[in-house]
């Protein structure tokens, strides 16, 4: 047997585009009514729902009446005379990374050729601030396997201030007038180290020794010159004079004859 196939009955495809236009203006109907009628059905219970309402006075008396209760109430500890400067403090960085942070944003979007190259150069001055506090900390401390006084100077086995003023001598008639002055200055301090004034340690700085002569104002007002002078020959590439280098001798003869 075939298969049997319908046939459409006249004006039945036209019914269902009539009822969904009819329902579509009932439901319009109905809505419009819904909210012309609403107010009216709706006003007598809100007048009523209103007059049931508590005022805001009683409202009011009620909350202060709950917030009376021991369970709200917590012993409030004094605040520290540094916490208002702190929380001002964070608060005043904060808005300052904020800003800083917007103007690095707005910098890479507009010149991201400058912002590289400002990171570029941030991080080179950060390299070299790394490096000079290597280098300080390295020639201030030293390397405690070596006898190396400040700027390199080779000590002797026996550090007799005798031979240290020997070493200056012939460094000078070298021409090597810098380790010349840090000879005497060896000299002097081996010196102090042997009348009891300090105890020399080669991890100490310049400052850290002056700082052990401070019951001694006269020789520490002798000795601040001379300790200016071997800082700028050990940490820089600073080149004394022959002036400066008989200077520096008599110091040590002065001091030495203490």
């Amino acid at each position: 047997m075939g298969c049997i196939t319908p046939r459409p009955i006249a004006g039945l495809t036209t019914l269902p585009r009539l009822v969904c236009a009819r329902l579509l203006v009932l439901g319009l109907g109905l809505c419009l009514l819904a909210v012309l009628v609403e107010p009216a059905l709706a006003g007598p219970a809100d007048d009523a729902a209103l007059s049931r309402r508590p005022s805001k006075q009683a409202i009011r008396h009620q909350l202060d009446e709950i917030l009376a209760q021991d369970e709200y109430h917590t012993e409030q500890q004094p605040e520290a005379w540094w916490f208002r400067p702190m929380v001002a403090a964070m608060r005043f960085l904060a808005k300052l990374l904020d800003r800083v942070f917007q103007a690095r944003d707005a910098l890479y979007v507009a010149y991201p050729l400058v912002y590289w190259t400002v990171v570029a150069l941030l991080a080179v001055i950060a390299l070299g601030i790394l490096a000079h506090i290597y280098m300080t900390l390295t020639g201030a401390f030293g390397n405690g396997r070596s006898r190396r006084g400040p700027a390199g100077v080779e000590l002797p086995p026996r550090h007799s201030p005798g031979d240290l003023r020997a070493r200056a001598r012939q460094a000078a008639e070298g021409g090597d007038l810098g380790q010349a002055i840090v000879y005497l200055y060896l000299a002097i301090l081996f010196h102090l180290d042997r009348q009891g004034l300090i105890v020399f340690n080669r991890a100490d700085t310049n400052r850290q020794i002056l700082r052990q002569l401070s019951g001694a104002r006269e020789l520490v007002a002798t000795m601040e010159p001379l300790t200016d002078t071997v800082d700028a020959i050990s940490y820089s590439d600073y080149v004394p004079t022959d002036a400066e280098f008989a200077r520096v001798e008599q110091i040590s003869e002065v001091v030495m004859a203490r």
